[in-house]
């Protein structure tokens, strides 16, 4: 039997009513059998599999090619030493410099994506298992670097001009992940610290990320096609 939810909208208080309580519900209110399973899937590739896959792929590209990602020092530590090395150079922008240092297609490091996918042994005879579709693994944040002025900038304009209208910032955000499959651009949800006129609104720093990595895209592509 279905139920009814209460959510904060322009805060004011929601009843939504007609949600699903189980699978088969779900799938009936969809009118497509598999709805809730494919929505499952699809979630969970895009918010891990499909990072954890590029991460380890770009590890094996690193071994094979011996061309160093680029890297800048973490934060300072409270003793004022640098922090961890983090990555200093978007996937896509890595993976399309070592393509193009190697004068080499995409397709060239197919045998490396099958190796993340299928399992393989290292260089020192290390069983290295693949990497596989699960939706239990707890993936912690793999710290990304402060994002640069322009971007918080073009986020903080894009924030102004769909003021008061959530269906303008939620259009954006789907555009955003249509041109970047597995980009993830989370919103602000009810808590503590989460102002009720914020509830569904991305972070300008959240939105500055997509918007980096939308241009790395576009620069990625610029690569691609002076190789053609």
């Amino acid at each position: 039997m279905s139920t009814s939810i209460k959510r904060e909208i322009l805060g004011l208080s929601a009843t939504i009513s007609n949600i699903p309580t189980t699978v088969e519900e779900g799938d009936q209110n969809a009118k497509k059998v598999g709805a809730v399973l494919e929505g499952f899937i699809d979630y969970n590739l895009f918010h891990g599999t499909y990072g954890d896959i590029r991460a380890a792929f770009l590890a094996r590209v690193e071994e094979v090619t011996k061309i160093k990602r680029q890297t800048k020092p973490g934060n300072l530590k409270k003793d004022g030493t640098a922090g961890k090395e983090v990555y200093d150079e978007k996937e896509s922008a890595y993976f399309f410099r070592v393509c193009a240092e190697k004068e080499v297609e995409p397709s060239f490091f197919q045998p490396q994506m099958d190796e993340v996918c299928e399992g393989y042994t290292d260089a020192n005879g290390q069983s290295i298992p693949a990497i596989v579709f699960d939706a239990s693994s707890s993936r912690g944040e793999r710290g990304p670097g402060k994002i640069a002025a322009v971007y918080m900038i073009a986020a903080k304009a894009v924030i102004e001009k769909c003021e008061g209208h959530l269906a303008k910032i939620h259009k954006v955000i789907t555009k955003l992940k249509h041109l970047n499959p597995g980009l993830v651009l989370d919103v602000q949800t009810e808590g503590e610290d989460v102002d009720a006129a914020q509830v569904g609104w991305p972070t300008v720093e959240n939105l500055a990320r997509a918007i980096k990595a939308d241009e790395d895209r576009k620069r990625a592509q610029t690569v691609a096609s002076l190789m053609e």
